[in-house]
């Protein structure tokens, strides 16, 4: 039976690629909650900054080259292992947690009545502009979740050992989600809580719209992010439409309204579009090819 335990080892996984001195922050806020930090660093130009930690317990992986975020948190995860963490606890680089983060997603297991049935808790948070991630009608601490995102999310290793890693084939987007529909395929459960407990951006400084009433998020991600997004989007469709096949509607329909958002807002449209659609090739014929070729093309 998995359970959350606050006697228990957890290990903070942080993934980083070129990162900002937020790093900093995030690192001191999080080292007195944690008992190990594990930093992966997928070949960053300019690694002055991680070389500059000198905190207890934190250990440092660099690769010599990017093998997405998947590889990446997969690294971390079989070091805790190696550490005997029970569970681990994961970061984008530019997350800023709240200094009782841990404390709130262990208060939300107290709170769940029947505790096998959790597979991760997540944190839910403010964007940098303040605005909340998801805002729930109800007076719980928490909320079930179709998905989790990977920062903030708190996950026994049990789980991995089970069920298996992070899908290494998405490299990058989706990942998350991936994940979570393969512990919904176990029966598991997602939790997120209703108070936020971390700072962070979805996006490359993403901007809201409303046309005839419908919001329009334009994410600005890159064209090699877009794709992934609809590579990876389609891999999901094609894996999990049977197991759940409503939740890859809905998620397929707001696809297609980030395609509408790009034609409408977003600056490089052709580009990114083409992109889209060179994905959705990909996707279909499950070709897996790496980012530098991406970028080439």
């Amino acid at each position: 039976m998995n359970t959350f335990n606050l006697n228990n080892s957890i290990c903070a996984i942080i993934i980083t690629y070129n990162p900002s001195n937020n790093l900093l922050n995030l690192i001191t806020t999080i080292s007195n909650q944690v008992n190990y930090i594990i930093i992966v660093d997928n070949n960053s130009k300019d690694t002055s900054i991680l070389k500059k930690l000198e905190y207890n317990k934190t250990y440092i992986i660099f690769n010599n080259v990017n093998f997405g975020i998947a590889k990446a948190l997969n690294q971390g995860i079989k070091k805790a292992v190696s550490l005997n963490c029970d569970y681990v606890i994961t970061f984008d680089q530019d997350s800023i947690p709240n200094i009782n983060i841990v404390e709130g997603l262990f208060n939300i297991y107290n709170q769940y009545d029947d505790k096998s049935e959790i597979g991760a808790i997540g944190a839910n948070f403010d964007n940098h502009d303040s605005t909340k991630y998801k805002n729930f009608k109800t007076d719980s601490k928490y909320e079930k979740r179709d998905y989790l995102i990977t920062s903030g999310c708190l996950m026994p290793i049990n789980n991995f050992i089970q069920y298996g890693f992070f899908n290494e084939d998405f490299f990058i987007d989706n990942v998350d989600i991936e994940y979570s529909l393969r512990l919904r395929s176990k029966n598991k459960i997602l939790l997120i809580s209703n108070e936020s407990l971390m700072i962070h951006n979805a996006g490359n400084n993403p901007k809201r719209f409303f046309i005839f009433g419908i919001q329009l998020i334009a994410s600005n991600h890159v064209p090699v992010r877009r794709y992934y997004m609809s590579r990876n989007h389609v891999l999901l469709c094609k894996e999990y439409f049977l197991i759940f096949p409503i939740f890859i509607i809905k998620t397929t329909f707001f696809y297609f309204l980030s395609i509408l958002s790009i034609s409408i807002l977003e600056k490089q449209k052709i580009k990114k579009i083409l992109f889209c659609l060179y994905g959705i090739f990909h996707g279909l014929l499950n070709i897996n090819i790496n980012e530098n070729r991406i970028r080439s093309n």
